[in-house]
């Protein structure tokens, strides 16, 4: 997309590439049943000095985690990232009336869906379900998953910036507990669990960790089921 014409694009040069949350796309709802598009997101996610880099960051964990806790602050279940080159055009006159500010975008590689999981939401006093699509799926069957976010104090109030969303399985309880034999709600309680959450909190960035085990069905309905704050 640009802002300029077709022909002045051909003689544009490259001056930013960004990694973005594609705000168009990012909603409160969850898939149709509340269109509430989120025009007012955070959408920067950083700066790189090739488009290379930038299309590297797409797939990364590190990525994921800081839109899972950008969702959350925002009360959002679903957005896309993907990279976006913004080019100065030359031989081009700004006219701020007509919004013509001589700057051309082009989203670039691919681009990457992220849904935060949130069970039930409430909006203007209705009650809507969260229904995640079978291609975001975990699993093809009923799962569960633990969702942990990160907050830190900003400004004197507690926004959470991580966060990260697991598929619970026996193997994952194994390799914290050696032991298969915990749900995600029994996990969350353990001593050796919190001792993590514990230890998490000594970092001076870190001021309230919270917890979250939701199921999902085999047609992908969402409901939480427990949680746990840790401050």
């Amino acid at each position: 997309m640009s802002v300029c014409s077709l022909s002045a694009v051909a003689s544009a040069q490259a001056v930013d590439v960004v990694l973005e949350i594609d705000n168009s796309l990012a909603s409160r709802g969850f898939f149709g049943t509340v269109n509430d598009i989120r025009d007012d997101l955070i959408t920067n996610l950083g700066r790189f000095d090739t488009e290379e880099d930038c299309i590297s960051a797409i797939t990364s964990d590190s990525t994921e985690q800081r839109v899972v806790g950008i969702l959350a602050e925002n009360a959002t279940t679903d957005a896309t990232i993907s990279c976006r080159v913004y080019s100065e055009v030359q031989d081009c006159e700004p006219d701020i009336l007509t919004g013509n500010l001589c700057v051309a975008e082009n989203d670039i590689g691919p681009r990457k869906r992220i849904i935060l999981y949130a069970g039930d939401l409430e909006i203007d006093g209705q009650i809507f379900g969260q229904t995640i699509p079978d291609s975001h799926r975990m699993s093809d069957s009923e799962y569960q998953v633990l969702r942990t976010l990160i907050f830190g104090e900003f400004n004197g109030k507690l926004r959470s910036y991580l966060g990260t969303q697991r598929h619970f399985t026996p193997t994952f309880a194994f390799e914290f507990l050696g032991d298969t034999n915990f749900t995600c709600s029994e996990f969350i309680q353990t001593s050796e669990y919190q001792l993590l959450a514990k230890s998490a909190l000594e970092n001076d960035a870190i001021s309230a960790l919270m917890a979250t085990c939701f199921s999902v069905t085999s047609s992908g309905q969402v409901k939480e089921i427990s949680g746990k704050v840790f401050r």
